[in-house]
């Protein structure tokens, strides 16, 4: 499940969240996002990463939650970092270079988890916009 005890170590050296690899200009949070590390993506949300900063290919750790088959991470982890990436406010309209949005990405590679979740964040964000009316 990561190593989230390690992640509040390095933070709590002020450690940065953000700094980017340079072969494919991914954040840790890119990382813990794409493995289905949700206690990992917390922490380093907490820890100030950015949620919506986009690696070589101009995905978002948003958007490598939304593939469900990769070598590593669980469907369910992977819902469960996309559920703290949308409340924490993660943008899922931006597009990688494929000009594919998140929830096109989960469509395409059948992630239905993914979907679910977008699903209910779509519906409260809806139910907010009409509470504010």
């Amino acid at each position: 499940a990561g190593n989230s005890e390690m992640c509040k170590l390095l933070l709590a050296a002020k450690a940065s969240p953000g700094p980017v690899r340079k072969d494919n200009g991914q954040t840790p949070l890119h990382t813990a996002a794409e493995c289905g590390h949700a206690e990992v993506c917390r922490v380093l949300l907490r820890g100030g990463a950015e949620k919506d900063a986009v690696d070589a290919q101009g995905r978002t750790p948003l958007s490598l939650t939304a593939r469900r088959l990769t070598l590593f991470g669980s469907c369910k982890g992977k819902a469960e970092c996309a559920r703290l990436l949308l409340r924490a406010r993660a943008d899922p309209e931006i597009k990688d270079k494929r000009g594919l949005a998140p929830i096109d990405v989960a469509i395409e590679d059948g992630h239905c988890a993914f979907v679910r979740e977008m699903e209910t964040f779509l519906d409260r964000t809806k139910n907010r916009i009409r509470m504010s009316l």
